[in-house]
């Protein structure tokens, strides 16, 4: 009945937009309380049959459109270094200054690029020191010698001790007498002498201003790189050479007084560094 009812109304609502006659509505109405079906009389005449919910058709993608959640392959891994940037750890592409000391568990000592944090010269070592003038002196079973930044021994591990260069020249201890190498390991100042100045603290390892003080005999004088023996054995003790002005000074000791000479061995006035 209701769905006669409906069509009923919605033939007389679209013919002509004509309105049924009040009497066949009056009739319906009666008839729908009877039965009591009024309420769903007024759901279905206030409903539009042409209202019908609209689907929203998903889009769908393009297969030739790039998904933008997929990485492009031509493009670089930002993660992945460039093949044409310089490996750091490459010896030709670090000085080196740039290496570190460290030592591992065992006590052991061996070097890492200080700016990629990579060990470039394993811990093997028992003793070791900074790069100096490019080259370090280290030990192993109680021999001394020199690496270079790629680990390679280029002065051979066969002295008693060593210090660091200064001014190309470095301290070896050969039985018990000091002498000097040069970078290329030769020994221009053969082992010979008891003692020579040096000075940690200042970083003073033998040479300065092309001389160094040794010991001789109980008596100091310094030599210059070739060996030789520019201020004689005579004093008691003797520190290192330094610029002063134009001038460079060192301070000698002699029978208890301290003063200052030049390289010519000849006093002059005023304090000296020790």
């Amino acid at each position: 009945m209701i769905l006669k009812l409906k069509n009923a109304v919605s033939g007389a609502a679209n013919k002509n937009n004509a309105v049924p006659a009040t009497a066949d509505i009056l009739k319906s109405i009666l008839l729908l309380i009877a039965f009591g079906l009024l309420p769903f009389f007024f759901i279905i005449c206030s409903s539009d049959p042409t209202d019908t919910p609209q689907i929203e058709n998903p889009i769908d993608p393009d297969p030739d459109d790039p998904d933008p959640d997929d990485p492009d392959p031509d493009d670089p891994d930002p993660d992945d270094p460039d093949p044409d940037d310089p490996d750091p750890d490459d010896p030709e592409n670090y000085e080196a200054s740039d290496l570190v000391l460290f030592q591992d568990n065992k006590g052991k000592w061996g070097f890492k690029n200080s700016k990629t944090g990579n060990i470039v010269i394993e811990c093997k070592y028992n003793t070791a020191s900074d790069f100096n003038e490019d080259l370090a002196v280290v030990c192993l079973n109680m021999k001394w010698g020199f690496i270079d930044k790629t680990g390679k021994e280029v002065i051979p591990l066969k002295y008693d001790r060593c210090y660091s260069f200064s001014e190309s020249m470095a301290a070896i201890q050969l039985d018990q007498k000091w002498g000097f190498v040069n970078k290329n390991g030769d020994e221009v100042i053969s082992p010979k002498y008891e003692n020579f100045y040096f000075n940690l603290t200042k970083k003073i390892f033998g040479f300065s201003e092309g001389l160094v003080g040794v010991q001789l005999d109980d008596k100091w004088g310094f030599v210059n790189k070739n060996g030789i023996a520019t201020i004689p054995f005579m004093y008691d003790m003797v520190y290192y050479f330094y610029k002063k002005g134009d001038m460079a000074m060192a301070r000698v000791v002699l029978d208890g007084y301290a003063f200052c000479i030049n390289t010519n061995n000849m006093s002059q006035p005023g304090d000296c560094l020790d």
